[in-house]
């Protein structure tokens, strides 16, 4: 039943409902409870490659003054929905609600879910944009987001595989979805470089007897 139909007569209260059969009413103490949809503004990244679950932050306004934040926290069933364009593919994650930053006080304000492996048509595309929709319950999903699918991250070859240990040698690292709007970074061992800057990407053809 529509909230808005009813919304006069029970407002945001929760409530049993009963099956009538024959006049017959049921008994029970099933409560639900209605909800006002939130909001879903920005998701963080906005790009994610295709071959990796990458951790998703949607900002929302939960419209907390109105919903009762300890009903929807015990009883909600938090899912991300990701879909073609076209609709003929869509993948769905588990989601949590949060306060991000982490670390702050105050209520949830995001909602957090991973990115499902994404196949870019067998290949044949190097990204595509999808849509992202959130669910409070499990069933019904709005949001209408979009965020975009890259090609697969990965790492092919790394020139040379050693070197002083006074640091200062040039690597050449061989992959593929370096170029993306985000930063990028390389981890050594435990010590993260600062985001690279991007004129030191180039593409690059990959001939395997060139480093035999």
């Amino acid at each position: 039943m529509h909230y808005k139909a009813t919304s006069k007569a029970i407002g945001y209260d929760g409530f049993a409902p009963e099956v009538k059969v024959f006049d017959i009413l049921t008994d029970n103490n099933i409560t639900i409870w209605y909800y006002a949809e939130p909001e879903y503004e920005i998701v963080q990244p906005t790009a994610v490659p295709a071959n990796q679950e990458a951790n998703l932050m949607i900002k929302t306004d939960f419209k907390w003054e109105i919903n009762n934040k300890e009903k929807i926290i015990a009883h909600g069933n938090f899912t991300c929905r990701f879909m073609s364009f076209d609709g003929k593919k869509v993948v769905f994650t588990n989601a949590t609600i949060l306060t991000y930053p982490v670390g702050d006080e105050g209520d949830p304000n995001t909602v957090s879910c991973k990115s499902p492996k994404w196949d870019l048509s067998g290949g044949l595309l190097r990204e595509e944009n999808i849509r992202v929709d959130v669910s409070i319950n499990g069933v019904d999903y709005s949001g209408d987001r979009t965020i975009l699918i890259s090609e697969n991250l990965d790492v092919y070859k790394i020139v040379p595989l050693c070197g002083p240990n006074e640091g200062s040698t040039r690597v050449k690292i061989i992959g593929t979805g370096f170029k993306q709007k985000e930063e990028i970074s390389v981890k050594w061992g435990v010590i993260i470089t600062r985001p690279l800057d991007k004129q030191a990407l180039f593409d690059f053809v990959y001939n395997e007897a060139e480093f035999e």
